[in-house]
Order: structure tokens, then sequence, then C-alpha cells
């Protein structure tokens, strides 16, 4: 498919497939992530907590920058990386 950045078609086609991809079924880094989340919620003065929720973030982010299907999960992936580090 050519560069079309103002075309959501672009955005979200999967270029393997051709068909339009906006989420996927749930993975076990994203499980981890809010399992993580959830542990940070109720034990927020553990700082091995937070270590290892942003651990997970950054595998998450990692892996839709990496692998992710259309340009849209990519920049998610860098999106999410991008909040983990600065917040």
């Amino acid at each position: 498919m050519r560069f079309a950045p103002f075309s959501v078609r672009w955005w979200l086609q999967d270029r393997s497939t051709g068909q339009m991809v906006i989420a996927q079924r749930p993975n076990l880094i994203l499980c981890l992530c809010l399992a993580g989340m959830a542990a940070n919620f109720f034990f927020n003065d553990v700082a091995l907590l937070l270590i290892v929720g942003k651990a997970f973030w950054l595998g998450f982010a990692a892996d839709e920058f990496l692998r992710g299907v259309n340009p849209m999960r990519k920049v998610l992936g860098i999106a999410v990386a991008t909040l983990t580090i600065f917040f």
C-alpha cells in the first residue's frame, strides 16, 4: 500500500492480510501489565512492583513496535514506551 498518512485505512490495515485491525485478543504481556497495575494499586509502596510493572509495559511497547501489523500499533508501542519512561 502506498504511503497515505491521512487515510484511516493506511493506519489500520494489516500489511500481510489486508484486513483492518484495531484490536487483537489480549496477549500474555498485556495481561501481565494489567496485573502489575492492579498490584501497584493495592501495594503502592513497594518499589520492586513499580520496577517490574514498568518492565512489563516496556515489554508490551517493544512487542507492539517490533511486531505490530500496522502503523497504528507501531505508534502505540512508541507512545506506551514514552509514557512508561517519562511518567
